[in-house]
């Protein structure tokens, strides 16, 4: 059983600073992750080989400052995430990896006076024919984000 204070808990607290560290960057070295996240360069090391035997990070040879190093980012194949975006008069629908890679992309004019169920109802239609378009599964999808100015139902609110 985890409890606060384990060392269960401390090492997937520190997995998680790692795995955040690199996704909000998309790739740093492992020198760059220790001084981003107050680990130190061993632990980091430790975590690294264990997230790239798991499949949740790639690391490739690279040299920062003149030196050999090795550069992490999330592996492609970790899973994928979509982006929708409502704007005034258009709806764009991304997916993308946690590689930072955009896999398709699409968008479409959007009339102003459409209603939330018609413009969330495209949306979907939308995100399945884009992650078919990549021929990735359904259940690699790990997140949806969006950005809704609008549609709004004037007479409720929502």
């Amino acid at each position: 059983m985890e409890t606060p204070g384990s060392q269960t808990s401390l090492h997937r607290a520190n997995l998680e600073r790692v795995v955040r560290a690199v996704r909000m960057a998309g790739s740093l070295t492992q020198a760059e992750i220790a001084r981003s996240t107050g680990l130190s360069a061993a632990t980091v090391s430790n975590i690294v080989r264990e997230l790239k035997d798991g499949g949740t990070v790639e690391v490739t040879p690279t040299s920062a400052g003149g030196r050999r190093a090795r550069s992490v980012s999330l592996s492609g194949d970790a899973g994928i995430v979509i982006g929708v975006d409502f704007g005034h008069t258009h709806l764009r629908v991304a997916v993308g990896n946690l590689a930072h890679q955009v896999l398709a992309e699409e968008a479409e004019p959007l009339d102003v006076d459409a209603s939330s169920a018609q413009g969330f109802g495209r949306a979907e239609q939308l995100v399945r024919r884009l992650i078919e378009t990549t021929g990735i599964s359904p259940d690699k999808v790990i997140g949806v984000g969006l950005g809704v100015p609008g549609p709004i139902d004037v007479e409720s609110g929502t």
